[in-house]
């Protein structure tokens, strides 16, 4: 039997979930339906991403604190997913406990194999509330975002954390070229490519709900990281341990920059864009 691992993007809990979200999860469903019927062991996971600016946005516009708005927008993903009969073994959301002690935990290990990966630096520039990320001049069109036209670019300057990824693009581009690491179709593959190829921006996580994602002092290095393990080792994920499979990723075909440095641990993984 082998072993199938599949997840969705996590949806942003800004508003209620509409036909762009129902393309996705129901591909990604007859993808886990389609290899469950073959008789692989299938793992298929999809949650919410209840962390950002426009999330605290919407939150603040309905006169709720930023738990409860997630909560209500949550229960509305949920009762969508059942309604359409998505067969996920999993539902994770971001400001669950589980999620935040394996962060942790898994930044904790980063910072103990390879301590420079993750290092405080500064960046300015044009970010979009809409994308949640700042944006480079060829993604701009007569000041504003390609993607939100109707939004206003703010202008900021932030001290940060960042990760090395640069550290990792060669690696990344003979993944992706080799085919060991499938990226479909394949103008999102070329993208990807020539993002690799030109140099990788660096951008900052932000969370503008008042707390962190992650604890600091994993962060800065400090040590009793033990303590986020044992709590990762409580309330994670309910992923189960693969080792080798083959793996799917199914998301809107705006994600595959912020995708392209996730690791995996399936033999032959593979991003699918939805759109």
């Amino acid at each position: 039997m082998s072993k199938f691992y599949l997840t969705t993007a996590i949806d942003y809990s800004n508003g209620e979930p509409h036909l762009g979200h129902a393309l996705e999860k129901i591909g990604a469903d007859c993808i886990a339906r389609y290899h469950r019927f073959k008789g692989d062991d299938v793992h298929f996971v999809m949650g919410m991403d209840e962390h950002g600016q426009k999330v605290a946005q919407a939150a603040e516009k309905q006169d709720l604190p930023p738990q409860a708005w997630v909560d209500r927008i949550a229960a509305s993903f949920e009762a969508t997913w059942h309604r359409l009969d998505c067969s996920n073994d999993d539902w994770i959301r971001t400001t669950e406990p589980r999620h935040t002690a394996s962060v942790t935990a898994f930044i904790g290990r980063i910072r103990e194999r390879h301590p420079d990966d993750i290092f405080i630096g500064e960046y300015e520039g044009l970010y979009c509330v809409g994308c949640e990320e700042f944006k480079q001049p060829s993604q701009i069109v007569d000041g504003h975002c390609v993607e939100h036209p109707t939004l206003t670019l703010q202008r900021l300057k932030e001290t940060n954390y960042f990760f090395r990824l640069s550290r990792y693009a060669q690696r990344l581009h003979g993944l992706i070229t080799s085919g060991e690491f499938r990226v479909e179709p394949e103008i999102r593959r070329n993208e990807i490519l020539r993002l690799l190829e030109d140099g990788l921006a660096r951008g900052p996580a932000r969370d503008r709900q008042g707390h962190h994602p992650a604890a600091l002092r994993a962060l800065a290095g400090h040590a009793a990281l033990g303590q986020p393990r044992a709590a990762a080792a409580r309330v994670g994920p309910r992923v189960r341990p693969v080792g080798r499979c083959q793996g799917v990723e199914v998301h809107g075909w705006r994600l595959e920059r912020r995708r392209s440095d996730r690791p995996s641990r399936c033999g032959r993984p593979a991003l699918l864009s939805a759109a």
